[in-house]
């Protein structure tokens, strides 16, 4: 039974990613992107990891949505 609920969190889970991600519309490219972008801004300022995980989250209401990225950083460039 314990399997059942987990399988079935997980299923939610996912729906609610895929439909998170259809409602904000950011193709593979546009992610792609994204994180360019936010490497090179950051490389100005900290030597940072060129792989960035960005994961689109659900905020507290439907027409609320994040973007937050994992960034590994190395050194602060002073």
């Amino acid at each position: 039974m314990e399997n059942i609920r987990h399988s079935s969190s997980i299923a939610k889970s996912r729906l609610k990613y895929m439909l998170l991600n259809d409602r904000v519309a950011c193709t593979a490219e546009t992610l792609s992107m994204i994180r360019k972008d936010i490497y090179r801004t950051l490389s100005n300022y900290m030597d940072i990891d060129e792989n960035i995980e960005l994961v689109f989250e659900q905020g507290d209401t439907p027409a609320s949505s994040y973007l937050n990225a994992r960034i590994h950083i190395k050194e602060i460039i002073r």
